[in-house]
């Protein structure tokens, strides 16, 4: 488990298929999140909330960006569930983060609901109760 896990996480980080990675990522929390050592759960939890960067945008991110928010969320609750105390500073940095990531992904939707009104007209003949 500690392979698959320092795997996905340096696939993640380094955009080696990301969105497959994020799946088995997700895959492998819900099996075996609570089994986490509290390093292991540390570590996740700092690269999921800032080493990922998003500075291009392709038809999967929004995809992606829910997925990564679901990872985020649920290291968050194992987190929880631990009688661990979280440092102030990453605290701070992690909600931060959680702020930037959800502002990405908001600038993602409406991008992308943009880029659907002027695709070619393909869109000009639905009717006003259709929402995208």
């Amino acid at each position: 488990m500690n392979e698959q896990l320092t795997t996905n996480l340096e696939s993640i980080v380094n955009n080696n298929d990301r969105m497959g990675h994020f799946i088995k990522l997700y895959n492998l929390l819900l099996l075996f999140g609570t089994l986490l050592d509290d390093d292991q759960l540390v570590n996740a939890l700092k690269i999921i909330a800032s080493g990922v960067e998003y500075d291009y945008y392709k038809m999967t991110t929004g995809m992606e960006l829910e997925l990564h928010f679901r990872i985020f969320a649920l290291l968050l609750e194992i987190y929880g569930r631990r009688p661990l105390k979280m440092a102030k500073k990453f605290y701070e940095t992690l909600y931060e983060n959680l702020v930037q990531l959800h502002d990405i992904y908001q600038f993602c939707i409406k991008a992308l609901g943009n880029g659907l009104q002027t695709t070619c007209g393909l869109l000009d003949n639905l009717g006003e109760d259709v929402k995208i």
